[in-house]
């Protein structure tokens, strides 16, 4: 079974300073790896880079076709809360009722409300 993603003495920077370096692992379907560390330390920096959005990197990255999805919820903009519930659904092939979910998550009498009025909680 072929790897998701290999990375060998992989490294990126900002300006003249080294975010990581010799970074090396494997995962393979089945695997999980947990990324954690404080703000500001290059978690988000090295996911991009490992997706070819970041070039100033130094390494190989043999990766399986993916998509990269940021820190951005998956909200449509230009739909009200009930419509983008709605869009998912039919996404999934759901013919679900969603009043349940609104009032579960704290968005009863947000229903008409558009993403950029919500708080980034109330998005997710």
């Amino acid at each position: 079974m072929a790897s998701l993603l290999t990375v060998r003495e992989f490294g990126a920077r900002r300006g003249s300073s080294w975010l990581f370096t010799n970074l090396q692992f494997q995962l393979d379907p089945g695997d999980c790896l947990a990324l954690t560390g404080p703000n500001g330390c290059g978690k988000t920096t090295l996911l991009r880079s490992l997706a070819g959005l970041f070039q100033d990197t130094r390494g190989e990255c043999e990766a399986q076709p993916s998509a990269y999805l940021g820190h951005r919820a998956g909200v449509p903009r230009l739909l009200s809360v009930v419509d983008g519930l709605r869009w998912y659904a039919r996404l999934l092939g759901s013919t679900a009722r969603h009043r349940a979910p609104r009032a579960q998550v704290g968005l009863r009498g947000y229903e008409h409300a558009r993403p950029a009025a919500l708080s980034a909680g109330q998005q997710r």
